[in-house]
């Protein structure tokens, strides 16, 4: 079997290539040869419009060398749905949906939605990575769509015997509550640290008219090795996210299980799927500055508590999140989706 992938980065070629930077670098089925089709650099949401349109148009032509088809992202499922309809192409295709679901509100959302909903209404099956995407894409289309859920893979690092650093971490620029991080950190007698950069296509600031206290750090634009670096050697990690009905944070909650890192993270769609509360992590409330001092403190004056969590997390990655797992998971969508057609 022969799977066109149709993603957001420049690589094409073989998409189980180690070094392709491509979720399929765990693949191992060589009855099924995935080839990933690359798409040229673009530098912001404007052009990200025009790039998707111009991969399905170029990939086209092509469309009858392959069994199946894997579209990454929404824009391009929207573009390719088109096409297909267009042209009366049958062939199984599977929609991954990367981005996440968000409420039908405000009004201007809802015309893109609609859009978006019709051109999924024709995908064999979708992916989605956190259970409320599914249901969310289960509530909206017709049966005979199947839903998958299929959360993120994690290389799990050798746990290490170096002692901690004497900091808190927390990460990450989109949808987070550093206001609520930051109230409560005033109150609490630890340093911590924060990596975050300004939203490269707004520039937006995520920490912009929040003032810092003495005790709170931040690092800008840190490459995401040193990201991961500086959260492992952390003593545990904190995600404040926006209560809105997004699913984010995922990057952050996977640097944190790959490392086995005990998390305090704020409860919101995505977070079930990655945090299992008083298992591998300590959910919060949504803008609750007391309850959040409270976990922090908590955890600073029990650090057996922090070693089991952390414990339970790096148990979690490997049993949940493996690489092996997700191959065994995407193996069944691919086949089922074929079979389907």
């Amino acid at each position: 079997m022969k799977v066109a992938y149709l993603h957001g980065g420049s690589y094409s070629g073989d998409a189980s290539k180690k070094g392709s930077g491509l979720i399929f670098v765990h693949w191992d089925d060589p009855s099924c040869f995935i080839e990933a089709i690359g798409s040229p650099k673009r530098d912001s949401i404007q052009s990200k419009f025009i790039v998707a349109l111009w991969q399905v148009l170029h990939f086209l032509p092509s469309l009858k060398n392959y069994d199946a088809i894997i579209t990454m992202g929404i824009m391009r499922c929207v573009f390719f749905s088109f096409f297909r309809r267009l042209l009366g192409n049958r062939i199984p295709w599977i929609a991954w949906i990367e981005e996440p679901a968000m409420v039908l509100n405000p009004l201007r959302r809802r015309i893109l939605w609609k859009l978006i909903t019709y051109s999924l209404s024709t995908a064999t099956s979708i992916v989605c990575y956190c259970q409320y995407q599914c249901s969310f894409w289960r509530e909206r289309l017709k049966p005979s769509v199947k839903v998958y859920r299929i959360r993120f893979p994690v290389g799990m690092n050798p746990p290490t015997s170096l002692p901690y650093n004497d900091y808190i971490f927390s990460g990450g620029k989109w949808h987070r509550d550093y206001s609520t991080l930051i109230a409560a950190a005033k109150e609490v007698d630890a340093k911590f640290i924060i990596c975050t950069t300004k939203n490269p296509i707004t520039g937006e600031n995520p920490l912009e008219g929040i003032p810092l206290p003495p005790n709170v750090s931040v690092f800008w634009d840190r490459s995401p090795s040193e990201f991961a670096e500086i959260l492992s050697a952390s003593k545990f990690a904190i995600i404040p996210l926006k209560s809105n009905l997004v699913a984010s944070g995922v990057y952050t909650y996977l640097n944190c299980i790959s490392n086995g890192k005990a998390m305090i993270a704020t409860k919101t769609v995505a977070t079930m799927d990655y945090v299992v509360d008083g298992e591998t992590g300590i959910l919060v409330e949504f803008g609750n500055v007391t309850e959040l001092k409270e976990k922090i403190l908590y955890l600073l004056q029990h650090p057996e508590e922090v070693e089991r969590l952390s414990k339970n997390t790096r148990r979690f990655g490997e049993q949940e999140l493996s690489p092996q797992k997700w191959v065994e998971e995407v193996k069944k969508v691919i086949y089922e989706t074929y079979k389907g057609k």
